[in-house]
């Protein structure tokens, strides 16, 4: 019986075989002109699927990967891999549909597990995690059984630290895992898949460390800007702050399982779709389309949550978001559009937003938030100008429309700037 096309997409086409034992999909890669473009925006190597290590890479993370997700939760699972070929792979048949519409919160809800491990554990999360817009059409359902067929990145997207690129692991954080829960490994999977695990760990690292990755300026320039507002960063930054004091325990127990805290985590979701409109629309070649698409986002995320009633997450998308998205900026000040999520996150805890923002300048200029502020209040041309807009803002007319303008923790966080500016436009000069 001759192979059956199931499935096509941006790096290669899934067949479906037939052997005596069962069904089969075979798995070819050949990425497509899409990816092929949007890997050469970024690297000057080719695309890591197009290249023998990096098959060979994706083959032996997918059965790791389906090891551990074994052991995390016997609800999800993600494809195994069967046998390696010269140009992709193996892998049983699943049977099962795709999800509906109203399906994809409850999967959502009950992948969040195997998402939340996985981050910890320093193992991808992309091909199927909340923040790609997409990663719904990875799953097959069946019955209460959750697969993920899909584990391969096509384009390169900064992970949850950060990291732009494509699908890595960190072994250390790995290692540390595999280390601390061997026993508890070896009674959930068995002697024989625990021998499987160590050899995809052990494969998995060596082709891993064998590819050509090749990144361009605008790679490492994208990641000073991704690795400050990455989702570990910013736990550790609300850690930080308090630790620090700066946040009660109201708030902090309000970030960790309220409101505040999903909301925050809502934006940057939403976030990491607007640079992902950014990224895949490079602001030097088609910023007038990033410009249309990422205020779209907002508006069709705006009337989502006004049909439900969610009115407290529907304040995420302000219209504040969608006018500072839907500035076609130039590279690198596309960054401001892009992070238009911002403002929402600083409506949110206006401490948390000046920690963030504080995160980005320390990244790009060694600098804190209260240190450059500082330095360009102090600068001799700009003290005037410093003194008049802060007598100007003390007004209570000015500062009641500041406040309907910005939202009200967001003036708030303005102030806080302004204070900055201020104590270095006091400074007597030399």
């Amino acid at each position: 019986m001759a192979d059956t096309l199931i499935s096509q997409g941006r790096v290669g086409k899934v067949y479906r075989f037939e052997r005596p034992v069962g069904s089969y999909v075979k798995k070819l890669f050949i990425p497509g002109f899409s990816a092929r473009l949007w890997n050469g925006f970024f690297y000057k190597s080719p695309h890591p699927l197009a290249t023998p290590e990096g098959i060979k890479f994706a083959y032996w993370k997918r059965r790791l990967a389906h090891r551990l997700a074994r052991f995390s939760d016997e609800r999800v699972a993600i494809c195994d891999g069967v046998d390696l070929l010269e140009n992709g792979f193996t892998a049983p048949f699943i049977e099962g549909h795709l999800p509906s519409r109203q399906e994809k919160r409850v999967l959502y809800h009950t992948t969040e597990k195997l998402e939340k491990f996985f981050d910890t554990i320093g193992m991808p999360t992309w091909s199927f995690g909340q923040t790609n817009p997409f990663s719904h059409t990875n799953f097959i359902l069946r019955d209460s059984q959750i697969t993920i067929v899909d584990y391969e990145q096509s384009v390169p997207i900064p992970d949850a630290r950060g990291h732009m690129g494509y699908d890595k692991i960190y072994f250390d954080d790995l290692a540390r895992f595999l280390k601390d829960y061997k026993h508890k490994l070896l009674d959930k999977l068995g002697a024989e898949e625990m021998a499987r695990l160590e050899e995809a760990t052990e494969l998995a690292k060596l082709h891993g460390g064998r590819l050509d990755i090749r990144p361009r300026a605008l790679t490492r320039f994208e990641e000073k800007f991704s690795k400050p507002l990455s989702r570990k960063e910013i736990e550790k930054t609300v850690t930080r702050l308090y630790q620090e004091g700066k946040l009660s325990d109201a708030e902090f127990q309000d970030y960790r399982s309220g409101q505040t805290g999903e909301n925050i985590r809502l934006a940057m979701k939403n976030l990491a779709v607007h640079a992902v409109i950014g990224l895949g629309t490079p602001s030097y070649v088609a910023a007038p389309i990033s410009a249309v698409l990422r205020p779209s986002w907002t508006l069709g995320n705006w009337f989502y949550y006004t049909f439900k009633g969610e009115f407290e997450k529907r304040r995420i998308h302000s219209f504040r978001v969608m006018f500072i998205s839907a500035l076609p900026l130039p590279f690198p000040l596309s960054g401001i559009s892009n992070g238009a999520y911002l403002l929402s996150i600083m409506e949110e805890s206006p401490q948390i937003g000046l920690a963030m923002n504080n995160n980005l300048l320390l990244e790009f200029s060694g600098k804190s938030l209260e240190e450059a502020m500082k330095g360009l209040g102090a600068k001799k041309f700009l003290r005037p100008l410093v003194k008049s807009y802060n007598s100007f803002s003390r007004s209570r007319m000015i500062g009641w429309l500041q406040e309907k303008t910005m939202g009200r923790n967001t003036k708030k966080a303005h102030d806080v700037i302004v204070g900055y500016l201020m104590e270095g436009a006091d400074v007597p000069s030399k």
